[in-house]
């Protein structure tokens, strides 16, 4: 059997052993990744200076040197690239786990303020209530106003109401009569019906 070695281990050795195979598994899966990575970028570096050239119309040189350098500059891009990504995962996690385990600080205690402040802000409260003051005093004299107007326009309409009643009892409409319409009876037309003559 393949495995009859780890039967003669211990557990934690076993245990350890699998840690390791794991971690060495993903590793190389991550260090084949980072080197197809690196395949890709050394071929698309040296098309660089060709595409520029054919369909740019600028002048590099393309010569081994010159592409052995763009190679190399677009390689160390990439891990530049591969250093700052990683640094960035690490101070995240320790800002996280800064922020759970780092005790809170006190909170401080508002400062008290000198008798200068209190007495203004005394000043700018009794300011505010007589505006209002002034305000509800205007919406009532305006209400009162609205009132007024309404009591004289009805009292006019009562006035014009009861002239015209005064002036309807002096001067009394006629009444036009309208005699009956005389309806004459239709004379009334006998029909003489003829005798039938018996046959001989």
């Amino acid at each position: 059997m393949a495995f009859e070695f780890l039967s003669s281990l211990d557990t934690m050795t076993a245990f350890l052993l699998l840690v390791i195979f794991i971690l060495f598994v993903f590793s190389m899966k991550k260090v084949f990744s980072v080197l197809m990575n690196l395949v890709v970028i050394g071929a698309v570096s040296l098309l660089f200076p060709v595409v520029m050239n054919r369909f740019f119309g600028f002048d590099i040189p393309i010569d081994s040197d010159s592409l052995i350098s763009f190679v190399l500059l677009g390689i160390g891009v990439y891990f530049v690239y591969l250093v700052a990504k990683s640094l960035y995962k690490v101070l995240g996690m320790a800002e996280r786990a800064g922020k759970k385990y780092m005790p809170k600080g006190k909170k401080e205690e508002p400062e008290r303020e000198p008798e200068e402040k209190a007495d203004n802000k005394k000043y700018k409260e009794m300011e505010k209530e007589l505006k209002e003051r002034e305000k509800e005093l205007a919406k009532k004299e305006h209400e009162i106003q609205w009132k007024s107007k309404l009591q004289k326009e009805k009292k006019r309409s009562d006035w014009t109401k009861e002239y015209a009643s005064l002036e309807e009892a002096k001067h009394p409409k006629k009444e036009v009569k309208t005699r009956p319409a005389i309806i004459e009876p239709l004379p009334v037309i006998e029909h003489k019906r003829k005798k039938k003559k018996g046959k001989k």
